[in-house]
């Protein structure tokens, strides 16, 4: 038997307990894929390709390393390219391989080593079917540990918010997946902040328009983000599905159950076939669980990190609409100050001299109470409450 890290085990235990106690449980036959998930985002660097079996990710074939590659070649996009495509080409030449030869003693020692990951009573057909499943998956350790970093600024706001939605304040580390808590981030398909709202979602629960874009907000963002959570989960009746509702739709999942015939989300997995049900949403919800895990456990993983502290800041009810400019001046900061506690302006207002609309719940660093709370109450009667 292979023995397990501290780390493995204690993610395994974890697992044991969410099932029995927790409503973001693992189901059943999923324990397998989030400890893939935890090996990515701790163990694997960005400079790494994970060739495996996207059904059964736990089904490691090969690790491309560039970092041990001296050949300048391997800096292109297109050398890479071609590196993972002719490791892939050589796992499906083994299970090609292995689909014909029932005689071990005929196989040399790597094709030994990947006969052993199937199960004893393995048929042909499972090895050809592994041939269509061969997937490389990028590390993330690099990134996971800025996101742990960065996701100090933001977590106890948003655990605060969860909780205000009568929903599991764990759903916060949804973001690690999504964003790794970068408030600009921007996907190729538009969807943009930390909690990766495409347009047409985010204008059901937030301001979009010339004068702000509130998806870069991470604290606006995340009452949004909990409201589509709160709707997927009264949807699909289970937090599995809820949260692979959030990467697929919530629609997409009414199918999946329907032709699953399930509510399982793992058998849903193996079940349902989709091309808009691909890699990404089979993982979704494994990805959240590991990564829910190592934000919990962060020492365990990455010893001595250091989390950026709580942004701290005061909310301000703007009386009439201001520039930033005026802003700024009221309340004696930076416009740069401003800009950055209000990440939902637009360059209309931070550089063109648009105004903030009055009623607006600007934010100012927490000094500006006392100053703020004399001038502005009897120049413009601007209230200062807290977070």
């Amino acid at each position: 038997m292979k023995s397990r890290s501290p780390a493995a085990l204690l993610l395994v235990f974890s697992l044991f307990c969410y099932c029995q106690n927790d409503p973001l449980f693992v189901p059943d036959g999923m324990e397998d894929r989030v400890q893939f998930w935890e090996k990515v985002f701790t163990e694997y660097s960005v400079e790494q390709r994970i060739i495996h079996d996207s059904d059964y990710p736990e089904r490691i074939y090969h690790v491309i390393d560039f970092r041990e590659m001296s050949d300048r070649d391997f800096r292109s996009a297109s050398a890479r390219n071609k590196a993972v495509n002719d490791a892939i080409s050589d796992v499906k030449a083994v299970l090609k391989k292995l689909v014909s030869v029932r005689d071990t003693t005929r196989l040399n020692a790597d094709e030994r080593r990947i006969r052993r990951m199937f199960d004893d009573k393995a048929k042909a057909r499972d090895f050809y079917q592994a041939m269509g499943c061969i997937h490389a998956q990028k590390g993330a350790v690099e990134n996971f540990k800025e996101g742990l970093i960065r996701s100090g600024r933001y977590v106890p706001a948003m655990k605060a918010i969860f909780k205000e939605e009568q929903l599991p304040e764990d759903l916060v580390y949804l973001a690690h997946v999504e964003s790794s808590f970068y408030p600009t981030a921007k996907s190729p398909a538009g969807a943009v902040g930390v909690w990766q709202f495409m347009k047409s979602t985010g204008t059901r629960y937030l301001t979009i328009n010339s004068l702000m874009d509130e998806r870069r907000d991470p604290i606006l963002s995340t009452r949004a983000a909990a409201r589509l959570l709160k709707h997927n989960f009264e949807d699909t009746g289970n937090w599995p599905l809820a949260i692979t509702a959030y990467n697929h739709g919530v629609n997409g999942i009414r199918r999946a159950i329907k032709k699953a015939r399930s509510r399982d989300l793992d058998k849903i997995i193996h079940r349902y076939e989709s091309e808009s049900f691909g890699y990404a949403s089979k993982n979704f919800y494994a990805e959240f669980l590991a990564a829910r895990h190592i934000a919990e456990n962060p020492g365990m993983y990455f010893p001595g990190i250091q989390c950026e502290p709580p942004m701290q800041f005061k909310l301000v009810t703007l009386p009439f609409a201001f520039t930033i400019k005026e802003a700024a001046a009221l309340f004696h900061v930076t416009q740069e100050i401003l800009a950055e506690l209000n990440p939902a302006f637009n360059d209309a207002i931070t550089g063109n001299g648009k105004k903030i609309p009055k009623g607006y719940l600007l934010r100012v660093p927490v000094e500006t109470e006392a100053v703020g709370a004399n001038m502005v109450s009897t120049a413009v009667g601007v209230s200062i409450t807290g977070f």
